[in-house]
């Protein structure tokens, strides 16, 4: 044995294995669909680009960047004009597509563009109906979010999170869709509320308060609940679970086929079905 062979396994340090991270719609796409889930999180094969898609992600990179001036104006104390304000964020958020158009690979129409528009001024009506006198105190905007719950990384953003007083905050996730859902029924807003406690150093406060809404701002509608006491043991066995059963099947499962394909009402939208139907010998 050579002077170098016998030093390499010392002087090559060996690999860390990395934490499974999840986030919510992983962790649904897998609910949904264990082939879903391969194609999108371990083959990571390209996404489509569906109108509502393109749309929704226009529209809340705009209200995105309306909260951030907002919350800018409210910390150096000068008075918004939020209508002025809604309209620098619509044309920052279209300076943007264009920058990274070539990149992302979709096109916005003129007509969505129009849309987006009548979901953002109704959208600022409908709050300055609602808050005449006192505009919501915005603490963070699109708040990134990045902490282990057991063996598994849990990471996301939250659209935005109100600061309503000392020791209440109100989680606001967009929705973009044409149908609405109970806040209750949405995993997603109980996992953002469990990271703002997080982000927060709260642990056990039962004075503290948590409201999520979520926001259906095409429908101009709003499902409002609250994060309810116990709800911390619910999300956390949530996303053990899931992430025992992601590693299982990503430690199991070796072949393409060996991921199941589960039929359901999403599959016609999914971005994957050409290649899931072509290799089930499905053809539709």
């Amino acid at each position: 044995m050579t002077a170098d062979e016998f030093f390499a396994p010392l002087l090559t340090p060996s690999p860390k294995s990395e934490p499974l991270a999840l986030s919510f719609s992983a962790i649904e796409t897998f609910n949904q669909c264990p082939r879903k889930y391969y194609y999108n999180y371990v083959l990571k094969l390209p996404r489509g680009t569906w109108p509502w898609l393109i749309l929704g992600t226009f529209t809340h990179s705009a209200l995105e960047k309306f909260h951030l001036y907002v919350l800018w104006y409210q910390r150096i104390g000068k008075e918004p004009n939020h209508r002025e304000l809604m309209k620098r964020a619509f044309l920052s958020a279209h300076r943007v597509y264009h920058r990274k158009r070539k990149s992302i690979h979709f096109d916005i129409t003129e007509k969505q563009l129009e849309q987006s528009k009548k979901i953002l001024a109704d959208y600022l009506n409908k709050v300055l109906k609602d808050y005449p006198n006192n505009f919501p105190k915005t603490r963070w905007a699109e708040k990134r979010f990045k902490f282990m719950i057991g063996p598994y990384l849990i990471r996301g953003f939250i659209d935005r999170i109100d600061q309503l007083s000392e020791k209440h905050y109100e989680i606001v996730d967009y929705k973009t869709s044409s149908k609405t859902k109970k806040v209750d029924a949405d995993f997603q807003v109980s996992i953002y509320a469990y990271a703002l406690k997080r982000i927060l150093g709260i642990e056990d406060d039962d004075d503290f308060k948590i409201d999520t809404k979520l926001d259906f701002v095409k429908l101009k509608k709003e499902e409002v609940g609250y994060y309810k006491k116990g709800r911390k043991k619910e999300v956390e066995e949530y996303v053990i679970d899931a992430g025992d059963r992601i590693t299982h099947a990503k430690n199991t499962l070796k072949n393409e086929e060996d991921w199941e394909p589960i039929d359901n009402d999403f599959c016609k939208f999914c971005d994957f079905k050409n290649r899931c139907y072509n290799e089930r010998g499905l053809f539709r």
